[in-house]
């Protein structure tokens, strides 16, 4: 009887990071309705010539405009999948990007820049 009380205590406490790990995902999981609104970048650098200006605006029915120096330079179509944010720009002239969300900032790896919502 001692033998199996022991057997018993070992296997519980070999079995319990079994029964206490967490089922859920871990990975920030992003909707629409967290992409949808206005995002803008400012460069504030002094030493800067140009103060550019880029802003994303994204609608709730999956289309998209970007623009530059408050000239409208892109528009298509985007899909949010976990934090990434996969930009299809209409016509030809301009490559698929993708953009990822992830503490309240927008981050385009292709110009190296944050944006915010406003």
């Amino acid at each position: 009887m001692k033998n199996f009380r022991i057997f018993f205590l070992l296997t519980a406490i070999l079995l319990s990071p079994v029964f206490f790990s967490s089922c859920s995902d871990d990975d920030d999981e992003s909707s629409v309705s967290d992409i949808v609104g206005t995002w803008t970048y400012r460069n504030n650098d002094p030493n800067s010539y140009v103060k550019q200006t880029y802003t994303y605006v994204f609608t709730a029915s999956g289309r998209y405009t970007w623009s530059a120096l408050s000239v409208q330079m892109e528009s298509g179509t985007y899909t949010v999948n976990g934090n990434k944010v996969l930009c299809v720009p209409d016509g030809e002239y301009y490559d698929s990007s993708t953009l990822f969300l992830q503490n309240g900032t927008l981050y385009d790896p292709d110009l190296d820049i944050e944006y915010r919502k406003q």
